[in-house]
């Protein structure tokens, strides 16, 4: 895996637009998807989950990197996480590791104080958002597949509407006794067909053993939420059959909405605390690459966020 580039310099990015605000970068999560760009990453600097504070009122910032155009039929039509000319933060410009970003005002949202709580922002209203597409019941049979982040942002969720999932995985670890489950599976072990309501896919990556298992495992009927991010390149071989034979429903999560990023930032002002309790969460200055490098690699750590200097 390649060293993850960090900008340790004072350079301010120039702009003459009125509407960007300077924003001196405190912290940035990494998630999986970055650690899939890093041999091979689109832009200079990474990092999309981003703490900072705007230099021009003084105040901190939780950053909504999606930066939309407001004007294609995505957006047009109240689903700005499909913009067709979406310039995201740590994906396609330059995110958290270049230190200083200039965020336009509407991607902002306040908060009172650095906390890293706010991190999970992103993510959690990625979850939400994924939960926002179906209609999740009390007695639903569901699977979440999957151990990072992601997953376990999930079960918090899931729980809190007293469901306890099951967790396929590929570790067969799972080392969150806060975040309840019902049963543990390695992604090897065979588990019963025609079982779930939901299966819940967070592992993506390249391979499809995921994809196949769930198509098995879920009930004539049932759905299938994919949060896992799949290489751009990667073409699966699926048995498709499936789909016909029990009229699943697949939906893919692609990212969120301003509204649920603002909805996570207000379940997090409230409850932040006690989701980063039931996670194991590492944070390393952005001077020490060396164990930066080593905590990212590390499966028992759930997040890792990097102090910026």
């Amino acid at each position: 895996m390649a060293i993850l580039k960090i900008n340790v310099s004072d350079t301010i990015p120039l702009s003459q637009d009125i509407t960007k605000r300077l924003i001196n970068v405190n912290y940035v999560g990494i998630c999986g998807s970055d650690k899939q760009k890093l041999d091979d990453p689109p832009i200079k600097y990474l990092g999309h989950e981003i703490i900072g504070k705007d230099m021009d009122n003084g105040k901190f910032v939780v950053i909504n990197p999606n930066i939309t155009c407001g004007k294609c039929y995505s957006c047009l039509n109240g689903y700005e996480n499909l913009c067709s000319k979406e310039k995201a933060i740590g994906t396609n410009v330059n995110g958290g590791f270049q230190g200083w970003l200039r965020v336009p005002s509407t991607n902002l949202e306040y908060i009172e104080k650095p906390d890293i709580k706010y991190i999970f922002t992103d993510p959690l209203a990625v979850v939400l958002h994924g939960m926002s597409m179906i209609k999740i019941l009390s007695n639903y049979k569901v699977i979440v597949l999957g151990n990072g982040s992601i997953a376990k942002i999930l079960v918090w969720r899931l729980n809190l509407l007293g469901i306890k999932p099951d967790v396929m995985c590929r570790s067969g670890i799972w080392n969150n006794k806060e975040l309840t489950i019902s049963n543990l599976y390695k992604l090897t072990e065979k588990v019963s067909l025609n079982y779930y309501d939901i299966a819940f896919e967070c592992i993506g990556f390249k391979q499809s053993e995921t994809i196949e298992k769930s198509l098995g495992m879920i009930r004539p009927k049932g759905e299938f939420i994919c949060f896992g991010v799949f290489p751009e390149d990667y073409s699966p071989t699926l048995k498709v059959r499936r789909l016909f034979e029990k009229e699943i429903t697949i939906l893919g999560v692609r990212s969120f909405t301003k509204k649920d990023f603002k909805y996570a930032k207000n379940i997090l002002d409230l409850h932040g605390s006690k989701l980063i309790s039931r996670l194991c969460i590492s944070v390393v200055s952005s001077e020490n690459i060396n164990a930066i490098m080593n905590d990212i690699e590390d499966r028992n750590i759930d997040k890792v966020i990097v102090r910026m200097k």
